[in-house]
This record gives C-alpha cells, sequence and structure tokens, in this order.
C-alpha cells in the first residue's frame, strides 16, 4: 500500500486494560467504539498508512477492524507493555521505512485532524526532531519519531521504556502547544472514561478561531541580494503566482468556513498579496492594513547590497552572524524582541476583532512569522531563523476564543 505523505501511523491496541476491567479500544462511546474515534479521524486527513498493533484481544480488533484502509500488525510479546508494541510497528516497516512514525495510543481516541496537519507540517521542517502535541505546556499524545531515532529505538535496551529513550531528547523536541485538551485524554480508568464522554458532549458547544497566516509574495529581484527590511518593494510576477497558490491553499482548507477579514502589513508586498487572496477567495473580507505586522526595521542596513554590507561593515557583518537577535545596525533600527513585541501587539487587535461568524487571513513577513513561532513552539529565535521556508507559504493557528481558557495553538502547512 502507498503511504501518503511517507508517514505511518502506529496505534498500539494490545494491552490488558486491566485499570479499566474492560478491554479498551471496543468500549462504546457515543454510538461506537472508543477505536473507531481514532481511526475515522486518520482515514478521513488520508495523510499515512495507518498500522494497529495488537496483542491482546487481537482476533477481536480484527474481527472489527480488519480491512485494506488499515494494517494490522500483531505483537508476539505485548506482555511486556508497549515499548514493544511500538518496536513491533517500526521493525514492520524497517525493510521500507517511512520518513517518520506518528505514535497515537488506542485509548487516546479523540485526536483532532488539524493536530495531526500541523505535527506533519512541523515534521517538514523539522525532521530529524521529536514532535509532540502539548496542551498548556504538559505533553500529550500524538507524538512524531523520526526514522533515524525510530531504528535506533529498535536497538535500545535502556530502562524505563521509551520515556527512558527519549529523555535525552527532551531538550531539543519540538512542542507544539495546541488548544485542544482532547491529546490529554485518555481511558485508564471508569474516571478517565467518563471525562471522553463529557468531552463528546463540551466539543458540540465549543467555538474555535482559526488565523491562517500568509507569508508575502516573491518581491521583485534587484541585482544582487539585498538586505530586506521595511524597504517598500513591489511583488514579482512570481510572487503574484505564489499569492494566487496561497489562495487555492486556503480555500482547500477552508472546507465551507468562510473568510471575515484579511489583515495585512502596509507595505506593497503584502498589500498585493492580501488583494490577490481577496480577489480569488473572499471578495466579502475587508483588508485592513496594520504597520504593525511589518518586517524587521533594519535602519540604515535597509536595501543595501549583501555584498556591500559584508565589505564595508566586515565587524557589524560578524556581529550579525553570531548575534543576530541583538543586532542593530543603528539606533533606528529593531532588535528581534523588540519586532516580536510590536507584531505580537498587532496579532493582539487582530484578536480583539474576531468573531464567530468566518476565519481570519494575516498576511505578514518572514521576520514577524519567525517571532511568533520562535515564542509558540518555545525555541530560540536564533534557531529558528535558520529555517527556511518559501515566499507565499501557508500557516494555520487555531485559539479558543476569550471565553475558554483553552488559547495558544500552533502551526505551519
Amino acid at each position: 500500500m502507498k503511504r501518503a505523505n511517507d508517514i505511518v501511523f502506529l496505534i498500539p491496541a494490545a494491552g490488558f486494560s486491566s485499570r479499566m476491567n474492560a478491554f479498551k479500544p471496543l468500549l462504546p462511546l457515543a454510538g461506537k467504539p472508543a477505536l473507531a474515534w481514532l481511526l475515522d479521524s486518520l482515514i478521513e486527513l488520508q495523510s499515512g498508512q495507518i498500522a494497529l498493533i495488537t496483542g491482546h484481544q487481537a482476533n477481536r480488533l480484527k474481527a472489527r477492524f480488519g480491512g485494506s484502509q488499515l494494517r494490522l500488525i500483531f505483537n508476539p510479546e505485548y506482555q511486556t507493555g508497549m515499548l514493544s508494541s511500538v518496536c513491533a510497528g517500526i521493525r514492520a516497516y524497517q525493510d521500507d521505512l517511512p520518513k517518520g512514525f506518528i505514535l497515537q495510543p488506542a485509548d487516546c481516541p479523540l485526536l483532532p485532524g488539524e493536530v495531526v496537519r500541523q505535527i506533519i507540517e512541523a515534521s517538514e521542517i523539522f525532521p530529524d526532531r521529536f514532535i509532540v502535541a502539548c496542551y498548556r505546556n504538559k505533553k500529550g499524545h500524538p507524538l512524531y519519531i523520526p526514522a533515524v531515532r525510530a531504528l535506533e529505538l529498535l536497538r535500545y535496551e535502556g530502562e524505563r521504556g521509551l520515556k527512558g529513550f527519549m529523555a535525552p531528547f527532551n531538550p531539543s523536541m519540538v512542542r507544539l502547544d495546541v488548544p485542544y485538551e482532547e491529546i490529554m485524554l485518555d481511558m485508564d480508568t471508569p474516571e478517565d472514561y467518563r471525562k471522553l464522554q463529557e468531552r463528546l458532549e463540551e466539543n458540540k458547544e465549543r467555538r474555535i478561531n482559526r488565523f491562517l497566516i500568509v507569508r508575502h509574495g516573491q518581491i521583485q529581484q534587484h541585482a544582487e541580494p539585498i538586505m530586506l527590511g521595511q524597504l517598500d518593494v513591489a511583488m514579482s510576477e512570481t510572487g503574484r503566482q505564489e499569492a494566487e497558490t496561497a489562495a487555492a491553499w486556503i480555500e482547500r482548507r477552508q472546507a465551507g468556513r468562510s473568510i471575515r477579514a484579511i489583515y495585512a502589513s502596509d507595505l506593497k508586498r503584502t498589500r498585493e498579496t492580501a488583494e490577490i487572496i481577496q480577489k480569488l477567495i473572499a471578495p466579502q473580507a475587508e483588508i485592513i492594513l496594520d504597520p504593525g505586522l511589518r518586517e524587521r526595521n533594519l535602519g540604515k542596513l535597509d536595501g543595501m547590497f549583501v555584498r556591500e554590507f559584508r565589505e564595508s561593515y566586515p565587524e557589524l557583518y560578524k556581529a550579525r552572524g553570531e548575534a543576530i537577535a541583538d543586532f542593530k545596525f543603528d539606533e533606528t533600527a529593531e532588535n528581534q524582541q523588540e519586532l516580536a513585541e510590536r507584531s505580537f501587539q498587532a496579532l493582539d487587535r487582530i484578536r480583539q476583532q474576531t468573531t464567530a461568524d468566518g476565519d481570519t487571513v494575516i498576511v505578514t513577513h518572514d521576520g514577524v512569522i519567525k517571532s511568533w513561532f520562535s515564542e509558540w513552539w518555545e525555541l530560540p529565535y536564533e534557531q529558528f531563523f535558520r529555517v527556511r521556508y518559501g515566499t507565499g507559504r501557508c500557516f494555520v493557528r487555531e485559539e479558543m476564543d476569550q471565553r475558554s481558557t483553552l488559547k495558544e495553538t500552533t502551526l505551519p502547512t
């Protein structure tokens, strides 16, 4: 079976369910088996092959879920714990290794599709790191395991199972903070089971604000590379095509959801991108320009050829390379912290205007986007600064509205 996006979902469902006193994957949850909620969500996403690892009650799971849309893998060592099931799943793909595995235990059945999409998108930026979804800064599920670590896991003989193996990688792990408490909810006990049932009822009344964040299209090219900050340069023809592609991507992602407003910085390249998106997919949406969404102010360095900067100011050029976040060419320029404060203030103004009647598009710049995501993903800006993605790139961020204590969702696409 071909693997879409070269991702495999590992669903361990081999345990005894001893604390629950009932076989958790087949417990009824709002009219269907608990495991069916998870499998239906993953099948609908069509984001990768699904591998169900069985052990205890394997025949019952095969009778209920056996079929062409998922692969059943029996773990003969299921009595030893979940790590053996994870390894059994990885071992089944050892000869045709995907780029990574997404681990989601069967007893965590409520998995929002947007969380999966964001995990996959983050794996494109950080392909060799563990990535985990978090709620209120606490790690939940799913967990992305890159292929290189999966092979190392097969050779692990230490203590504490998967947690023990992952301990050395915790400092470099990418944590995606999402507004879904579901990623923390499992079914270990009857009380946990009751909370899951309650959450399904609560979900009917929850509302999530969605922000579609777009980097502007490519600018008109100069004779050689320049230091680009707030210099007001128009888009190129390639940039206009990238804006059209971004509009098409947003339209596919919307699935019937409307766009209420489009915010953009007041520079030509973001304004033109916003106008193209409005014309193609959101003629009803107002374009609102906010200077707070501008790129980082480079002062007198703005617009200078990179070669000229390197040759005429070698010490400053070196200083910028060593401390990009703190660097200021002159007193009129901004450092990264000043950019972050200004752009987050603009984002707060946008949040205050969000309503329940549609999503919000934000067209901004590379420096602003990296400032936001370095904060949301809790990564040093210097580390995130080195991440490269193209102009016209789109990202998704979801947040609960002001009536809820849930907040701070993330993620790229």
